[in-house]
């Protein structure tokens, strides 16, 4: 499947075939976590996680390079990422590449964890956001999903 594609699957169900088929076409056995308004399969062995919200479908993709997942049993995701993008880029390549993101944050501290840099950018009324190795120089992490405004409809 074509990176750009995995937009096309955000709000579709699991039951979906085109979901199911490109669930099928990962690597692993996933680990499916549930609570009571999302299920979250991993994918370790693909560095792919998917969130799934009650109401919504497919609400987001995270494609993680093992450099930064912070768990050593994920794998670096090793697809082509959307939009151009590789890991080893930095945020000014990014930006060079992208354009100017439609939002950004600086790293910091939250609630005793690592928040690390990153820019989210609208892509066909979706969301991509690229979050940075704290030096700014590769991409720690692509995350494709549905726009908030959407997600907040179901709270």
């Amino acid at each position: 499947m074509h990176p750009d594609h995995l937009f096309q699957l955000l709000g579709k169900n699991e039951d979906d075939c085109s979901v199911a088929a490109f669930q099928k076409s990962l690597s692993g056995v996933p680990r499916v976590d549930r609570d009571s308004h999302a299920v979250y399969y991993t994918y370790a062995a693909a560095g792919i996680e998917l969130t799934f919200l009650s109401g919504l479908g497919l609400a987001s993709v995270f494609l993680v390079s093992r450099a930064e997942s912070g768990d050593e049993s994920i794998s670096a995701y090793r697809g082509a990422l959307p939009s151009g993008l590789s890991f080893e880029m930095s945020r000014s390549q990014v930006h060079e590449l992208l354009g100017e993101p439609h939002d950004h944050g600086d790293a910091k501290i939250s609630f005793g964890l690592q928040v690390f840099p990153w820019d989210s950018y609208s892509v066909d009324m979706n969301v991509l956001r690229i979050s940075y190795a704290l030096d700014l120089l590769g991409i720690n992490q692509v995350i494709i999903s549905l726009p908030a405004d959407s997600r907040k409809k179901m709270t």
